[in-house]
């Protein structure tokens, strides 16, 4: 099957990396989207799934995120994240992410990674068992394998 061509930006994908918004900043829990380049495989290696889950770990740590759980699909990565602290940086947190995961493949391969910007779903109010299911709601559309993380209560 020839890979989907996206010339222009695909409606609510979020691009760019300016002066945060307020949404995007703080203490808010968040379902994260990334899609991978051309909608391709790239996530299907036990290699690739270390890679991306220590960076995620060290991103979320490195800018007050809680990561409560994630999705590796072939071709897209998922997540649950919340701010920890009122300057938490969502678009921060997803660009040196992105980054830093897009070094890595290129070390092997001569394409990017990633498919510019990301979807994402701002979750309201506190309840982790309901931002819980909601996540499992979105990606179990995918029958993708999801991680369900410890985490601090």
């Amino acid at each position: 099957m020839k890979p989907k061509m996206y010339p222009t930006p695909i409606k609510g994908i979020k691009i760019g990396y300016g002066d945060p918004d307020p949404k995007y900043t703080g203490k808010h829990t968040y379902v994260v989207s990334l899609l991978a380049y051309f909608n391709r495989h790239n996530f299907e290696t036990p290699r690739t799934e270390r890679i991306l889950l220590g960076a995620l770990e060290t991103m979320a740590e490195e800018f007050d995120y809680e990561l409560i759980a994630f999705c590796l699909a072939p071709s897209k990565v998922r997540m649950l994240v919340r701010g920890l602290a009122i300057h938490s940086d969502l678009y921060g947190f997803i660009k040196n992410f992105k980054r830093e995961t897009e070094k890595n493949w290129r070390k092997n391969k001569h394409e990017p990674l990633w498919l510019p910007g990301f979807f994402d779903y701002v979750l309201t109010g506190s309840d982790k068992a309901k931002n819980t299911a909601l996540f499992a709601k979105v990606v179990s559309s995918n029958k993708p394998i999801a991680s369900i993380l410890n985490h601090k209560s």
